[in-house]
């Protein structure tokens, strides 16, 4: 059931929220060390597919994924076009 919010009630849900949160606490700290730019968002999305994966390839939402996937790439053309819509009438006003 969808936004059904009560507990998991196997231990392995805690094993993998475990792993999860290892995973992404490691990546992000491992890129900001290094001083990498680095999207909690990415590392967080990744380290979820990561631990679906973990019950096999098929568990995975492939299709939610691809949707993921095609938002990280628009975000960046998509806030360049709107950088560029907004950049001559501020620096007109200011």
């Amino acid at each position: 059931m969808a936004g059904d919010l009560r507990a998991p009630r196997s231990f392995s849900w805690v094993k993998i929220a475990a792993g999860l949160t290892i995973a992404a606490g490691s990546t992000l700290w491992v890129g900001t060390h290094y001083g990498f730019p680095i999207s909690t968002t990415h590392v967080v999305t990744g380290s979820v597919m990561g631990a679906g994966a973990t019950r096999g390839i098929s568990a995975v939402r492939w299709g939610i994924a691809g949707n993921i996937a095609f938002a990280w790439i628009l975000t960046l053309p998509a806030a360049g076009l709107v950088a560029a819509a907004l950049f001559y009438p501020v620096k007109w006003v200011f």
